[in-house]
């Protein structure tokens, strides 16, 4: 027969729901700072809702550029991805 398929298309209604993560302490004050010195805080992000929730980090590398010494190039390095459950809380250090 000419036409007629035999698959079939089921429309289905869905949505996307992002819950929100809390940061506890969403100012960090690290105070005097000096070159070449490492200097670490902690942040704490809390999922609150009925969701599990997840977040990215984009850590920062530093490469010196080689036609120029004195300059640095940012560059992204792989994202981590952390997944916080129900009702829980997730530690994030901050350099």
């Amino acid at each position: 027969m000419c036409g007629i398929s035999n698959s079939l298309s089921v429309i289905s209604p869905s949505r996307c729901v992002v819950p929100p993560l809390q940061v506890l302490n969403p100012v960090v004050t690290f105070g005097r700072c000096f070159l070449k010195f490492p200097y670490q805080q902690m942040l704490t992000l809390v999922n609150d809702s009925d969701l599990p929730g997840c977040y990215g980090v984009l850590p920062q590398v530093w490469h010196r550029i080689l036609s120029c010494p004195q300059m640095l190039l940012r560059v992204l390095d792989k994202t981590v991805l952390v997944c916080i459950q129900v009702g829980s809380s997730s530690h994030l250090e901050v350099c």
